[in-house]
């Protein structure tokens, strides 16, 4: 959950998620192979391959300060 929603909210009135098809890149609230996710927007799930990719480059990152590389 990255919106303020609790988990009995959540609960109580779930939201669709969202997942990216690596195969087709598209977008689609049905879980299944070959996908992305889940995101808990459309619009997130969109832009998974950016996402990912910020955030491999964020633990790249973290990873070479670890090993004092930075």
């Amino acid at each position: 959950m990255s919106d303020s929603r609790s988990m009995e909210e959540e609960l109580l009135d779930p939201r669709p998620k969202w997942y990216y098809l690596l195969l087709k890149g598209t977008v689609t609230s049905d879980p299944g192979p070959d996908r992305m996710g889940p995101y808990d927007t459309k619009e997130e799930a969109e832009h998974a391959l950016e996402i990912a990719r910020q955030r491999n480059d964020e633990w790249e990152e973290q990873d070479d300060e670890w090993n004092g590389k930075k």
